[in-house]
């Protein structure tokens, strides 16, 4: 078990490897528990091996042991561990290491990592989990319970809600798109539960989890779909009396339609509804406004207009709350790292090499080294700068570095495919019959076949 858990968190898969910490929180022990799993003896407990064999939904032609409970697959309706047997014993006297009991729901992302391990034994056994069979049985026996819904059932989905927000641009979309899809499901169902003074948080952490989706299936190249879950995030927002959230989500659209197949004008009026929804605040979703206003212009060459955008964005994100500032590493926050990101790309298309490799430097050194998204697209815009400033041959090589500097699984998320078809785009008709700008057409051209 401890060999399947190291080898979910370093797959490939991943781009980045998840760190013990993390896959440690997401089940409810600490970093030191899972080094001991993964470092320690193998489990010779034949009870733990068949609970967490019925967890995971492992059939019993891929398991190494036998038991007469075990027929061709993984019972229905196994009989609960008995606490006695350690099964569920915590490791630490703070009671961090609990991983479940009887009368507590297991934490939703403790199946987001449940379900990678079992996919890594499927795949080394070229075998498809029981995924959707898990979360039936899951489903049958919590619409069997007939329990109403509790504010620590809506502070659980408002931490999933959280931690997807984390997830989403740092994790590959194919592997969280379909664990965000399940919860965000049974978040709906939890809405039309609820009574009214829990509706309107269930609302907001079902307008997260659309807006969430809806920027992984752009990440996947699915614009179309995604157009759908932004429409359902503005009007979950809508419902609730958040009015910083109704302007975060539309700012974030607005600032994901740059990479949708529809026209920048689109993105411009987007960024002009998130602006107007702030009603004068300095707010993330205002600061997207801009953002998007200021990468659209200058993607139409208005380049005068763009830094004018481009300064009423540094104007408001110098009065946005330290909270949104001091938060790089989820969706929702506006840190310095994407302000410079906005400035690199302004200055870049500009031409303005000199302002616009000081914001590339800068945003390099604050981007978290996991967020792969933003740190493959500062260094596309450095090749845009080689392109502008005359030199498009080393622009098309700096694009094939960056692009096979990157994990495999990662080379086709669309956003960064998009932009560095944006570059080889801005490829003089002299320069297009070089050999490295055919290698770097002809690696988008099969990056895109792949992925389609």
């Amino acid at each position: 078990m401890g060999h399947l858990i190291a080898a979910y968190r370093r797959h490939p898969h991943h781009g980045i490897p998840i760190s013990q910490e993390i896959v440690g929180s997401w089940v409810g022990v600490t970093q030191g528990q899972i080094s001991r799993l993964e470092n320690g003896q193998p489990e010779h407990h034949l009870d733990r091996l068949i609970h967490w064999a019925r967890l995971l939904g492992i059939p019993a032609d891929l398991l190494w042991f036998t038991h007469p409970t075990l027929h061709g697959s993984i019972v229905a309706e196994p009989d609960p561990p008995d606490p006695a047997s350690g099964l569920y014993a915590a490791e630490s006297s703070n009671g961090a290491g609990r991983a479940g009991s009887d009368d507590e729901e297991e934490p939703l992302h403790r199946r987001t990592v449940l379900y990678g391990i079992v996919g890594a034994l499927s795949v080394a056994r070229n075998t498809l989990p029981a995924g959707d069979r898990m979360e039936a049985v899951r489903r049958n026996v919590d619409r069997g319970l007939r329990a109403p819904v509790t504010p620590s059932d809506v502070e659980e989905w408002e931490r999933t809600a959280w931690q997807y927000a984390c997830d989403v641009g740092v994790v590959s979309p194919a592997t969280v798109l379909p664990e965000l899809l399940v919860d965000l499901d049974e978040a709906h169902a939890r809405l039309t539960e609820a009574d009214d003074k829990l509706r309107d948080r269930l609302a907001r952490v079902c307008a997260e989890l659309s807006a969430l989706t809806a920027i992984t299936l752009i990440a996947s190249d699915l614009p179309g779909q995604a157009r759908r879950f932004w429409r359902t995030a503005i009007r979950a927002a809508d419902q609730t009396t958040d009015h910083e959230l109704q302007a975060r989500i539309r700012g974030r659209r607005a600032v994901f339609a740059l990479y949708d197949d529809l026209p920048v004008t689109t993105a411009l009026t987007l960024a002009e509804d998130a602006v107007t929804v702030s009603d004068g605040q300095a707010t993330a979703g205002s600061a997207s406004g801009y953002a998007a206003r200021a990468q659209g212009l200058a993607q139409l060459g208005l380049h005068n207009d763009a830094r004018r955008a481009l300064s009423h964005l540094e104007a408001t994100f110098d009065r946005l709350e330290a909270a949104t500032v001091d938060d790089r590493r989820s969706q929702w926050g506006w840190g310095q790292q994407r302000l410079l990101h906005v400035a690199s790309f302004v200055y870049a298309h500009a031409g303005d090499t000199s302002r616009a490799t000081q914001a590339q430097e800068s945003a390099l050194a604050l981007y978290p080294t996991q967020l792969y998204q933003g740190r493959a697209q500062i260094e596309l815009h450095r090749a845009t700068c080689l392109v502008a400033g005359g030199d498009p041959i080393e622009g098309a090589r700096h694009t094939v570095r960056t692009l096979t500097g990157l994990a495999s699984p990662l080379r086709h998320d669309a956003l960064i495919r998009r932009s560095a078809q944006h570059v080889v785009d801005a490829i003089p008709v002299k320069a297009a019959n070089d050999p490295a700008v055919c290698e770097a057409r002809h690696m988008l051209t099969s990056m895109a076949t792949r992925h389609d």
